[in-house]
């Protein structure tokens, strides 16, 4: 499968709108957890709804280019792709958190290296969770250029 050049800057664009919904998604779970204490899946239901308003706007008009404001079969699109990679997120952050209890590798690999730092308790949930946002990302790409934003000239080929 050949990526034309504009399908490559649309990847780069979406990870740039990526990386600024990661920071607001984090911060806001982050202070969920630490300042308000509540779960750390209610605490991802925020950060998302948080997180989402950011991602439509930025991926609407700079990664896909699409004009006006959208309309409501978009939006809904939109949300249900973002529920189902939030979903992703919760289920994996359990699975690395609560199962796998992947702060355990971080932190062997972290003494391997001589580092002192040990991740637990907050942060420890914020280490699944990253580990978890990878496969978020990948639902999250293919639902929003195949699905939210796909082009007339994409829907003629699929």
């Amino acid at each position: 499968m050949k990526i034309s050049k504009n399908g490559m800057l649309q990847v780069v664009r979406f990870g740039l709108v990526g990386c600024c919904n990661t920071l607001v998604d984090y911060g806001v779970f982050y202070l969920m957890i630490t300042a308000v204490n509540l779960h750390k899946s209610i605490s991802q239901v925020i950060a998302t709804a948080v997180a989402m308003c950011v991602s439509f706007l930025l991926n609407r008009k700079w990664t896909f280019q699409k004009a006006g404001t959208g309309n409501l079969a978009e939006i809904g699109k939109f949300i249900a792709v973002n529920l189902v990679s939030m979903l992703v997120v919760i289920v994996f952050t359990h699975l690395f958190y609560d199962i796998l209890h992947i702060e355990n590798l971080a932190n062997a690999m972290l003494s391997a290296f001589g580092v002192s730092f040990a991740f637990e308790g907050d942060n420890a949930v914020m280490i699944a969770k990253l580990c978890a946002s990878v496969f978020s990302v990948i639902v999250n790409f293919i639902g929003n250029k195949f699905w939210v934003f796909r082009t007339k000239k994409e829907e003629k080929t699929v």
